[in-house]
């Protein structure tokens, strides 16, 4: 004998016991879960954006292009990214966050700091350092991965992705991918 759920009147569920699908389950399962992908489409090849050397620079993404269509379905959720930060609606959720970019920088050992930062007394929450192995001036591409939980700070605020090269660093071919993968409580 297997629990099943049934859909009564409106959008009440109620568990019975017997055989059935389990279709309502799996709805209510994934409907918080999703992800979205958002594309630069002013910094390009031909129009490349430059970083100022050894200050905080917001990474901008137009949002133009995007992909939404496996955004989470539940009537609380956010998009992604809006106003150039990292968003999400609830506390506890956890983001699974890719930047991709092409970028060169202008001396042949620079590097950049990258950060989340939500702001208030927190501000920054992660941050790494990378080189560009290729040398100056040379097209490199990176991809960023992040995994992040959200508190308060990060739901009223949203996360700003920073930059903080060594030199001047140009960048271009912006895009990035969030995923929620657990709802919070």
């Amino acid at each position: 004998m297997a629990l099943v759920l049934r859909q009564t009147k409106g959008s009440k569920l109620t568990i019975a016991e017997g055989d059935g699908n389990f279709e309502y389950l799996q709805y209510l399962t994934w409907d918080v879960k999703g992800w979205e992908r958002y594309f630069d489409t002013v910094y390009t090849p031909t129009n490349k954006r430059d970083l100022t050397a050894s200050i905080d620079n917001t990474i901008t993404i137009d949002g133009v292009t995007k992909i939404t269509t496996q955004k989470p379905t539940d009537s609380a959720h956010v998009a992604f990214w809006s106003d150039n930060k990292i968003r999400t609606s609830n506390d506890g959720d956890t983001l699974d966050i890719r930047f991709d970019f092409k970028a060169s920088i202008s001396n042949q050992s620079g590097f950049f700091k990258i950060s989340v930062n939500v702001g208030s007394e927190i501000g920054k929450i992660v941050i790494n350092t990378y080189d560009f192995p290729g040398g100056a001036n040379i097209e490199q591409d990176f991809s960023i991965l992040y995994k992040l939980y959200t508190g308060s700070t990060f739901i009223y605020n949203g996360g700003e992705i920073i930059i903080e090269p060594s030199h001047t660093m140009s960048i271009w071919n912006q895009s990035i991918f969030v995923e929620k993968g657990y709802h919070g409580r």
